[in-house]
């Protein structure tokens, strides 16, 4: 009877450690060849992203997804955006895109954008986007 108290007990803190350990455990997840991006398993993943869910980059930026238009907005710089393996912003009102947000940038134009960022330009363009 003690030898399976004991089995018992040793089966209960095997499952506790594995409950404990297991949820704090770091995922990989594979945008592109080229990229890999690691996500706390308690967030969503880089496909399917909350609105306002937060990652660092491995440039070293913070990343905000923002819903309404389907891409990452780099928090700290101005019109900057990330989506899959790229960067991309606007500078003196050109499109440039690159893979690290420290460069080399390289011209860009709207057709190459995201979607939702697509969408976004098109609505500034025709007046939508701004209070008149």
């Amino acid at each position: 009877m003690e030898r399976i108290a004991r089995l018992v007990l040793i089966a209960i803190l095997f499952a506790t450690c594995i409950a404990a350990f297991g949820c704090s455990r770091t995922v990989v997840y594979k945008d592109s060849p080229e990229q890999t991006v690691k996500a706390d398993k308690s967030g969503p993943p880089p496909h399917a992203p909350a609105h306002g869910y937060r990652h660092k980059h491995p440039d070293g930026v913070v990343l905000v997804y923002e819903t309404s238009i389907g891409v990452y907005v780099v928090s700290g710089y101005s019109q900057v955006y990330f989506q899959g393996a790229y960067f991309y912003r606007l500078h003196k009102n050109r499109w440039q895109t690159s893979r690290h947000i420290a460069g080399p940038w390289h011209k860009s134009n709207v057709k190459k954008l995201p979607q939702g960022l697509r969408e976004e330009v098109a609505e500034k363009k025709k007046g939508k986007g701004h209070n008149k």
